[in-house]
């Protein structure tokens, strides 16, 4: 699925879909800005990117000021190239405050994601983080199990190493 085929979908009769998954396919950041323009999907509850060779730009059109994305309860951004600097802005963007669930399995973060993580003012209602894959250190995991940022009884996944 590409930025057109995003755009074609948006043009159908669907309705208004509660849940869509475009994993594994080649969306792109053109996709995801494509996405985020198409106002049927601003209901979308659900929403797995994973591996769509989205990057830190790609983000930031998803939680931009111009997205039509409302209120994502579920985002999957997993297996894509976000780095330290993608992940800083789903932390940093007011968007991101429907988030319940947020998975950043191997985004390519280090500690200093998982410390814009933990200190986000925005994820407040995340009461499930994955993160495994990552190149987190004891130091990175430990900022994100002692942030009081995230929802109260919040779950983390770090991968084996820090279970």
């Amino acid at each position: 699925m590409t930025a057109k085929s995003i755009k074609a979908l948006g043009d159908s009769d669907i309705g208004v879909p509660y849940s869509i998954s475009l994993a594994n396919n080649p969306v792109g950041n053109e996709g995801a800005k494509a996405f985020t323009s198409i106002s049927r999907f601003s209901g979308t509850r659900l929403l797995s990117l994973s591996n769509t060779k989205i990057t830190e730009q790609g983000v930031g059109h998803l939680f931009g000021s111009d997205s039509a994305i409302g209120f994502l309860l579920h985002l999957d951004l997993s297996q894509n190239d976000l780095g330290d600097t993608g992940v800083d802005i789903i932390a940093q963007y007011p968007r991101a405050k429907s988030l319940t669930e947020l998975f950043l399995d191997d985004v390519g973060m280090t500690d200093l994601g998982a410390k814009s993580l933990a200190g986000s003012p925005s994820l407040g209602n995340v009461t499930y983080l994955s993160v495994s894959g990552n190149k987190l250190t004891a130091a990175g995991v430990s900022s994100i199990k002692s942030s009081t940022n995230f929802a109260e009884n919040a779950s983390f996944y770090f991968g084996e190493t820090f279970e």
